[in-house]
């Protein structure tokens, strides 16, 4: 359980906001952070250890995203069975939530999004053909083991070995806490500071799939621990600036109230009465939690890159604008999708001084193995060495790849009677991941890789895929021209790296990907859906026969 907010009356930080994390080794020629159990391993011919000392094929290159706290990337390669993947999830990111989640973080009434039920040996598929009840798919999971769904440890012997799996690793939705998450200490170590001790509104923004809202749920978790008030409100495209305060003065009840005015307005029961009946804005709003003074409330904004309003971004702005003036006691931490924090919350001055801008990167190497290691733990199946190596280096740094390519290789296990994952069960699970793709991502590959030029665009899509990029998923054509395409060593010219790639920004193209320019001038290319990346991996791994 992490527990690093300090009780209130002592507002000071715990010492130490976690160790640094490192890089782990690549696996090259048969040695890895595991040891050297690749030895043995049998890579394709054209892949031997021999062969990768001489080139860009090098079986654990497929390129590591270079983070901001001095980590150094991996090389180039192609994704064998020894290397270094959309649709968000266990923020992952997770999925869309329209609704009112109430009461303290971890409490009771926060609404969920349905989960999606896995197979293996818990159930089967009947026929396709219609008919008799009989011949229809049936669940076969009881409701006494979805109870367990919900909880990270316990007995491992009292339920199945898929529940166990489903309860270890879910991708269809985010870590609601801290005992099923792993790594991120150093972010929630600046959220607590940037609260306590610079007394700040907090904005945590980041790729899709990333762990945004995982993160949150962990912040949530720890902070109601010490009597923080929290309340979340996942945002949607049409929400209204009084549907999301209505519901978080909903759920502050008139014992926060200072005593005085309580007492005067016996008949208020939450502080949702205090304000008009009909239309109100910013300044109703702070004249309200100007009567908060017996409890600290911290009010979350998810998925804030939803809001499509203008309006309703500067009310919101001006709001946390007027409470900071008046040193309320309400911490707004705002959450969604963007490079940078004006990519997310736009160019408003007035809320940019009062908040403290989280980026949160894709995952380093180090904190992916401690997931799939947390996952083992509880689960109890384990990842054979190359297996967890390659299920690390196919993520690419989205925490929703390892827990969906865990969960898939780990039914295949244990439809075999195993507790140990092989790479001949994640090849089945890539193949499912790739059956049951989101279609807009399988659309946008197709677009871009039909015509007279199909084979060379798949090269410039798995070149792209594979080469080095930034914490933010950029890369440059020069990045993409390092990359060997195939077992003779060929590489594509960046001239024509930039001419492919600049095709696929533009609308016929989907756009698949966005071009900006860095603070060094240099051209970089992102992936609009940071998923594409993981999928276009999967999918020319099965098409090239590379794992």
């Amino acid at each position: 359980m992490i527990n690093i907010f300090k009780k209130r009356k002592n507002r000071g930080l715990e010492e130490g906001s976690g160790a640094a994390l490192n890089d782990i080794d690549s696996v090259v020629n048969g040695s890895s952070a595991y040891g050297d159990g690749h030895s043995e391993i049998e890579l394709p011919d054209f892949l031997t250890a021999e062969q990768s000392e001489d080139s860009d094929f090098s079986p654990s290159a497929l390129g590591t995203p270079v983070n901001d706290r001095g980590a150094k990337p991996n090389g180039n390669g192609l994704p064998s069975a020894a290397d270094d993947l959309g649709r968000s999830g266990a923020d992952g990111d997770e999925p869309a939530h329209v609704g009112w989640a109430g009461g303290s973080a971890s409490a009771p009434g926060m609404l969920q999004s349905p989960t999606a039920i896995q197979g293996g040996d818990d159930m089967q598929v009947a026929g396709q053909r219609g008919g008799d009840m009989d011949d229809l798919p049936k669940f076969r999971i009881p409701p006494s083991e979805l109870a367990f769904r919900g909880r990270m440890r316990g007995d491992p012997n009292a339920i199945g070995p898929n529940a166990r799996l489903r309860q270890a690793f879910t991708p269809t939705r985010p870590i609601q806490t801290s005992e099923h998450f792993a790594g991120r200490r150093w972010a929630i170590q600046r959220v607590i500071t940037a609260i306590e001790e610079q007394q700040a509104n907090v904005v945590i923004f980041g790729a899709r799939g990333v762990g945004k809202t995982s993160l949150t749920n962990i912040i949530s978790e720890t902070a109601s621990h010490v009597d923080y008030q929290v309340h979340r409100c996942p945002c949607s495209s049409n929400i209204t600036f009084e549907e999301i305060f209505r519901g978080f003065m909903r759920n502050l009840p008139c014992e926060f109230m200072e005593r005085d005015f309580r007492a005067r307005h016996p008949s208020v029961q939450n502080f949702e009465q205090l304000l008009p009946l009909e239309h109100f804005g910013p300044t109703e709003v702070t004249e309200t939690l100007f009567h908060l003074k017996l409890e600290h409330a911290i009010l979350i904004v998810d998925e804030f890159d939803r809001i499509e309003s203008s309006e309703l971004k500067n009310q919101l702005a001006e709001t946390i604008k007027n409470l900071s003036d008046i040193s309320a006691r309400v911490t707004f931490i705002i959450v969604g999708i963007g490079q940078t924090l004006e990519d997310l919350i736009g160019g408003h001055p007035s809320i940019q001084r009062n908040v403290v801008g989280v980026h949160l990167p894709l995952m380093e190497p180090a904190e992916l193995q401690a997931l799939i290691e947390l996952g083992e733990e509880v689960s109890g199946i384990s990842f054979d060495t190359i297996t967890r190596e390659t299920i690390a280096s196919f993520s690419k740094g989205l925490p929703y790849y390892v827990q969906l390519m865990c969960l898939h290789a780990g039914q295949r296990a244990i439809e075999r009677g195993s507790k140990i994952v092989e790479i001949t069960d994640l090849r089945g699970a890539l193949e499912k991941i790739l059956e049951e793709a989101d279609p807009n991502l399988i659309r946008m590959y197709e677009l871009a890789t039909h015509g007279e030029q199909k084979q060379f665009m798949a090269d410039v899509l798995f070149a792209s895929a594979r080469c080095l990029f930034d914490q933010n998923g950029a890369f440059s054509a020069a990045d993409a021209a390092q990359v060997v395409i195939d077992k003779d060593g060929r590489k594509i010219p960046e001239l024509s790296l930039h001419k492919a790639l600049t095709s696929l920004t533009l609308p016929e193209a989907g756009p698949m990907l966005e071009k900006r320019k860095s603070p060094t001038g240099i051209t970089k290319y992102t992936f609009l859906n940071q998923m594409t990346r993981q999928f276009i991996l999967v999918r020319q791994a099965r098409d090239r026969g590379l794992i």
